[in-house]
């Protein structure tokens, strides 16, 4: 199940991925933390700056709400953006996809490209990144088809 999310193939980076079409506001609107580590390795976490956080992550979100989200939203470490992944369960096991139309942190192209190639079924919405919070009755809706579509089935397995 993916919500407005990253569907990487294996060895494949998100910034790979994030450079594939032009029209997220995030790179713009990051804002890298640096700080050492437990072990005095060096490490960036990357916040969105959050005077821009509701254009750029939930736009269709309310004020308040998304005044909220950005001050409480956890980091991304700069080495994970740019990490290959590891193997991907999507080539084993049914996937669904929930694209918003109006998303500005990944652009609806990129979630079409990474859901056909999963073969995800694919449900669009008008809705920003912070579509779990914008539209929890679509999110809902989707889990449930999900589960309908895959009760009774003996657990997948992903392959490594």
């Amino acid at each position: 199940m993916y919500i407005n999310g990253w569907v990487p193939d294996e060895g494949e980076s998100l910034i790979e991925l994030a450079q594939l079409n032009e029209g997220s506001l995030i790179p713009e609107s990051l804002q890298p933390v640096q700080y050492k580590n437990a072990d005095g390795a060096d490490v960036v976490d990357l916040y969105i700056d959050q005077e821009e956080f509701r254009a750029a992550f939930a736009g269709d979100v309310d004020a308040e709400t998304a005044e909220v989200m950005a001050v409480a939203q956890r980091p991304f470490t700069e080495t994970a953006f740019g990490a290959a992944s590891g193997p991907v369960a999507w080539r084993s096991v049914p996937s669904w996809y929930l694209l918003g139309t109006e998303d500005r942190a990944i652009p609806p192209a990129t979630q079409r490209y990474m859901a056909e190639r999963a073969k995800a079924s694919i449900v669009e919405i008008p809705a920003s990144h912070a579509s779990m919070v914008s539209q929890p009755d679509a999110v809902t809706e989707l889990i449930l088809t999900a589960v309908n579509a895959t009760a009774g089935q003996p657990a997948a397995r992903a392959t490594a």
